[in-house]
Parts: structure tokens; C-alpha cells; sequence
């Protein structure tokens, strides 16, 4: 069943993985590059997203 989903929206999947690599990619440069204020400032933007996410959305 898993198979068929990711099939049938493939162009969409594959645009969101590209997007989810972009962004990981970011993160172990800012930890390889031992970038704390970068690091930090990154991770505090995600958790506001994901807060106005969950105040959204409940939970």
C-alpha cells in the first residue's frame, strides 16, 4: 500500500525529500562548521514553526 502512495504521488515525494535533504545538509554543515550561533538561531526557527504548527493544528 506504501509503495502505491509513494508511486502515485512521486513527483510530489521527491520534491519533498529534496527539500528534507536541502535542509539536513544545512544542519550538519552548521554542525560540522561547529557554528553554535548559526546552530542555535536554526533550531529556534524550526521550533517556532512547529509550534505555530501545533497551535494550528492542536495538540
Amino acid at each position: 500500500m506504501m509503495a502505491d502512495i509513494l508511486r502515485t504521488n512521486r513527483v510530489a515525494v521527491l520534491d519533498q525529500l529534496d527539500r528534507l535533504r536541502s535542509q539536513l545538509d544545512q544542519l550538519a554543515r552548521l554542525v560540522a562548521d561547529q557554528d553554535d550561533a548559526a546552530l542555535r538561531q536554526s533550531l529556534a526557527a524550526v521550533q517556532s514553526k512547529r509550534q505555530l504548527f501545533l497551535d494550528k493544528h492542536g495538540r
